[in-house]
């Protein structure tokens, strides 16, 4: 079959696995020139790579105006109170968080005596992924906790509470280059191909 340059075009922008389906997006925000989506609860192993073959990461998020954002965006999509996978971590290197957009970290926004990796308690489990808070009406924070400040946790989709009769879902916030950069990217792959098919 031959591919001509505008067919790898349409490959290179619609063949995006969809493990996790998207909710939401691509929603911009002109302050920082980045494009937005609301993936559906999974894990952050799972949202991150996602993300990755969306062709960004998880959110990076590198000041109280973004955090805003990303909160007030997408924490009540839909009407329903949801918990947001954000693109920081420490697995790997405990005690040190890094974004998985490789971006410095130069902004933290964690809860009152967060980050605790689950206090240490041996049955929870490891908490290397971070994701910003919302409270659910019938469920009050942890005292002192805030809306869309960020906790550490287990790389789970989902936690329950009130002695396990109510469950919560954690959804990932994928970040993306602005539009302007994907189109260069697909225009830079089609001029490649044809000048590829020329010789």
């Amino acid at each position: 079959m031959r591919i001509t340059g505008w067919a790898v075009v349409l490959l290179y922008c619609t063949n995006v696995a969809q493990a996790v389906p998207v909710l939401s997006g691509p929603i911009f925000d002109p302050a920082n020139g980045r494009q937005y989506y609301l993936l559906d609860k999974s894990t952050w192993s799972a949202a991150e790579s996602q993300a990755v073959a969306m062709g960004g990461h998880l959110a990076t998020i590198r000041n109280q105006s973004e955090n805003d954002f990303v909160f007030n965006t997408f924490s009540h999509f839909a009407g329903e109170p949801r918990d947001l996978w954000i693109g920081l971590s420490d697995a790997g290197h405990e005690g040190t968080f890094t974004w998985s957009s490789g971006l410095p970290l130069t902004f933290s926004n964690f809860q009152i005596n967060q980050p605790d990796n689950g206090a240490g308690d041996p049955t929870s489990g490891a908490e290397n992924y971070v994701h910003m808070n919302t409270q659910r009406g019938a469920r009050p924070h942890v005292t002192g906790w805030i809306d869309g400040k960020w906790n550490d946790f287990q790389d789970v989709d989902s936690y329950t509470y009130f002695g396990g009769i109510a469950t919560q879902t954690i959804d990932g916030v994928v970040e993306t280059p602005e539009p302007g950069a994907i189109s260069l990217v697909a225009i830079g792959v089609m001029l490649v191909s044809r000048r590829t098919r020329r010789k």
